[in-house]
């Protein structure tokens, strides 16, 4: 019975993978894949695959694979291409758009990105112009200023996303910096930061254009506060798994800042329960203030002991804003607690929580899987216990025989 009940879930799961590696003749459309992919993966990925978008330049996604280089490529056929862009990696801060794209978008843009390390990509032009960077540090605190020993650098990275270049100015009395004969390339990046009062801001990532030999690039800056006042949590999402004798979870958290100051927490500004293990404590430093109007993604990954049941409490600083949601794998733990709603597929919405508040639930082992393992050992015990029986009734007849 149990051999045969397992082989029904190994042939039934052999069948659903089958049928998710069979590619739609349209997911071999190299124009449609790179129009996908460049929609929706270039923000994080960048335009050529190389893991130099906007989102890993400033800082807010960490360094992800440069899909033109062999040696970083964790993927390699389309089949698995297409499950990582359609269930995401939350761990690494990637989204899952199974429920976004279109099976053919999702496969189309499998395809292209496989492609990337094959097909050589050609090399963006080396052309060098010495020019000059200039702008203006703003202060967009209402009624802030400067102050007076406000300093600027210019960074500049090649393709790889090493530093190539570093240069520091002094912030002049009317808010304007310069630097001069600056090398001015395409397949160079630049950006400005400025510190001002113990805080360090960044302008927006370019690349540069040999056609222009100045270059203006401002950046905002703000006083800072530690008054979380005007601070939320609008995302607050978990993805809990199972491990030996464990649950790992891994917690992506937004901060949003609605206030016309930075702000700077003194401390706990990622929520965690009692007797978490985090396993990725030196991605926790902080080191960057929690801009106005500005998203501040963090992600922690930590796991906490379980033995059947685990009641999970996490204390929540300042105000959630929109439900928090748990993504499990399907029959792994039942989710219970005041306000939780399965709503399917591995997916629990919570509620909204007022600063100061808990975040809570309880994890539990699937009833099934109980029922299962009861009915297996009531199986196995009539078995043992007929057996006996049989083995009692065949010795009173040997001894009968006598």
């Amino acid at each position: 019975m149990r051999f045969t009940r397992l082989s029904a879930v190994f042939l039934l799961l052999l069948t659903s993978c089958a049928s998710l590696s069979r590619e739609p003749a349209e997911a071999h459309d190299p124009v449609r894949g790179e129009q996908v992919f460049r929609a929706n993966c270039a923000s994080c990925h960048g335009e050529r695959g190389r893991g130099d978008g906007a989102s890993v330049l400033s800082g807010a996604v960490p360094a992800i694979p440069n899909f033109t280089d062999p040696t970083t490529m964790t993927v390699h056929t389309p089949t698995e291409a297409f499950t990582v862009i359609s269930e995401g990696r939350l761990d690494k801060l990637m989204p899952p758009w199974g429920s976004v794209l279109s099976e053919i978008d999702r496969w189309a843009a499998a395809a292209y990105v496989i492609s990337l390390r094959a097909a050589p990509i050609e090399a963006a032009p080396m052309a060098e112009v010495s020019g000059v960077f200039r702008g203006q540090v703003l202060n967009g605190t209402a009624g802030g200023d400067l102050a007076p020993d406000t300093t600027v650098a210019l960074h500049g990275m090649d393709s790889e996303m090493n530093e190539t270049l570093f240069e520091l100015a002094l912030v002049q009395p009317d808010g304007s910096y310069q630097f001069e004969n600056v090398p001015i390339r395409a397949d160079y990046a630049y950006m400005i930061t400025a510190l001002h009062r113990g805080a360090v801001f960044t302008s927006d990532v370019i690349s540069g254009d040999p056609s222009t030999a100045q270059i203006d690039l401002p950046v905002t800056v703000y006083d800072t506060t530690s008054d979380p006042a005007a601070v939320t949590l609008d995302v607050f999402v978990l993805q809990i798994a199972r491990e030996m004798r464990a649950v790992r979870i891994t917690q992506v958290i937004n901060v949003a800042n609605a206030g016309d100051h930075a702000f700077i927490p003194d401390e706990g500004l990622i929520p965690l329960p009692e007797n978490a293990e985090i396993l990725n404590r030196d991605e926790l430093i902080v080191t960057q203030p929690i801009l106005p109007g500005g998203d501040h993604l963090m992600r922690v990954v930590y796991t906490l002991p379980y033995s059947g049941t685990l009641d999970v409490s996490i204390p929540v600083a300042y105000p959630l804003t929109s439900p928090a949601e748990l993504m499990l794998a399907p029959d792994t733990f039942v989710v219970s607690g005041e306000g939780w709603q399965d709503r399917g597929g591995g997916v629990v919405f919570g509620h909204p929580v007022e600063a100061g508040g808990t975040l809570s639930f309880t994890l539990t082992d699937p009833p099934a899987a109980n029922a299962n393992d009861s009915t297996l050992i009531a199986l196995a015990l009539a078995v043992i216990g007929g057996g006996l029986v049989g083995l009692a009734g065949y010795g009173w007849f040997k001894m009968g025989r006598r």
